[in-house]
């Protein structure tokens, strides 16, 4: 069953760009992370460290977000919520992040190769 609990902590983002602060860009969802770096990357070559705080997350196990990660963020706003955490059993984490200010960037982990 979902709860309620804070999360703070160094999650990675991954983009086909580089990023030097974050907007929104889907309003209905928030900002993704993951806390594996290999994970982030599949999602662009440039992986950023990032501090995020959330204060009152909802909280899922890895079996319980399948199917649940559609609800939409203004709805979740509206019951308290100021992001989504998802916890699995090998103690990796995704977090969503509702705001831009719950996000610290901390530095370029990773970057696209470059030519020869």
């Amino acid at each position: 069953m979902p709860t309620s609990k804070p999360f703070e902590g160094t999650v990675y983002h991954g983009s086909d760009e580089l990023i030097e602060g974050f907007v929104l860009t889907d309003p209905d969802r928030g900002i993704y992370f993951s806390g594996d770096v290999s994970y982030a990357r599949g999602y662009g070559p440039y992986v950023h460290a990032c501090h995020v705080r959330l204060r009152n997350a909802l909280a899922y196990t890895g079996e319980e977000a399948e199917g649940r990660m559609e609800l939409e963020r203004e709805v979740l706003i509206a019951e308290g919520y100021d992001g989504r955490l998802v916890e699995y059993e090998n103690g990796e984490v995704d977090v969503i992040a509702f705001y831009t200010e719950q996000v610290t960037l901390l530095e370029l982990t990773t970057r696209p190769p470059t030519g020869p």
